[in-house]
């Protein structure tokens, strides 16, 4: 299929299995579609460390979008759409090494887990916007998600594991029960109106 320099530390499939990524102890990352002869038309780029997380997610009708993090707290997205691609390019960086990535079933949303917590990464268009979340104590050592992004499972040093939502109608739950308030009109995705049965408890 294709070789990388050092070990291969990563591999991420999406959800039809039609694209297969890789990432290595070089810092690189390769990406590929299953075609007749195997996975062909491989692209690549690069970390500046180690990778250390990968995740896949389907963009219907447009492609796919991969999602990568490395040692040094770096996430770089990468889109393949069927017309055209989009480089990579830097979503985050955090400020541990990045330990698991998971994308919500709308690929707008990206729960990122590193060595001291975790976030929810809400994209649109070229803006980001991170929802720190509470729960872990100390870092995150692994991370699952089901294959349609409903919701994450986080396995914490702490010796506890935590099930996340990643549906964009529990959004605002979420950010109710970890960061203990009502999440603010700009962390939500647009179009994505406040109901009053998902407000905080009054305190």
């Amino acid at each position: 299929m294709w070789d990388h320099a050092k070990a291969v530390q990563r591999l991420a499939f999406d959800a039809t299995g039609e694209y297969l990524a890789s990432g290595s102890g070089d810092g690189g990352v390769k990406f590929g579609k299953l075609g007749d002869e195997g996975f062909g038309d491989v692209r690549q780029y690069s970390h500046g460390l180690p990778v250390s997380a990968l995740a896949l997610a389907a963009l219907p009708g447009r492609g796919v979008m991969l999602a990568s993090g490395s040692d040094d707290g770096e996430v770089l997205a990468f889109t393949r759409g069927d017309l055209r691609e989009v480089p990579q390019r830097a979503l985050v960086r955090r400020k541990g090494r990045i330990t698991g990535l998971a994308f919500g079933s709308d690929p707008g949303l990206l729960f990122v887990a590193d060595d001291e917590g975790a976030a929810l990464l809400q994209m649109e268009g070229d803006a980001e916007r991170q929802i720190p979340l509470s729960g872990h104590k100390g870092s995150i050592a692994a991370t699952y998600a089901d294959v349609v992004g409903r919701v994450v499972v986080t396995v914490g040093a702490d010796q506890t594991v935590r099930v996340w939502p990643l549906e964009v109608s529990a959004l605002q739950h979420l950010v109710c029960a970890h960061v203990g308030r009502n999440p603010r009109p700009e962390e939500l995705p647009a179009g994505f109106q406040p109901t009053a049965e998902s407000q905080c408890p009054a305190r």
